[in-house]
């Protein structure tokens, strides 16, 4: 019998773990919502470096890693607000669980691990950009996300349309 999922805030030495996952977690979610190719150019290496950077000093990310039986099996993370079309302070940046996690309640505690920290450092609201196929979306909304609105851009040289969606902080108890 496996353990229960831990949570715990990711550090500097974990930026392989989480570029594992990342990569991973991308191939099983996206292919078929996105071009193969941008799946396929998805680099383990160019991921940990750029995870390396976002654990390091000077960066305001908070990160926390889900794992199961020692093996991290997601991650989420947020920081102040990056893009400006959500109009929230804070934004939940990434949340990305591999399928074996998937119905575990770790998505929620990940969401709301981050929605802590961010109202523990004084923001009023947390957005999250999704993309409009991404089957995740129901999942934000179940969470108690409302839409504030929807656009198309360029990503990665390829056209997608996401859903910008947004919580006021902190999260109620019952999300």
């Amino acid at each position: 019998m496996s353990a229960a999922p831990v949570l715990r805030p990711a550090g500097p030495d974990d930026a392989a773990v989480i570029a594992a996952v990342y990569c991973r977690s991308w191939e099983e979610t996206y292919r078929g919502l996105l071009p193969d190719a941008m799946i396929d150019s998805l680099s383990t290496a160019e991921s940990a470096a750029t995870w390396a950077r976002r654990l390091g000093p000077g960066d305001d990310s908070h990160v926390v890693i889900a794992e199961v039986d020692g093996t991290a099996v997601g991650f989420a993370s947020g920081c102040a607000a990056h893009d400006t079309a959500v109009g929230t302070d804070g934004m939940l940046d990434t949340l990305y669980l591999l399928r074996r996690a998937h119905g575990l309640g770790l998505g929620r505690r990940l969401t709301a691990a981050v929605a802590d920290e961010l109202t523990a450092r004084g923001f009023a609201a947390m957005g999250v950009i999704v993309l409009a196929t991404n089957p995740a979306l129901r999942f934000y909304e179940a969470m108690g996300a409302r839409r504030v609105g929807a656009r198309h851009r360029i990503f990665r040289d390829h056209p997608v349309d996401e859903i910008l969606l947004a919580w006021d902080l902190p999260l109620s108890s019952g999300t």
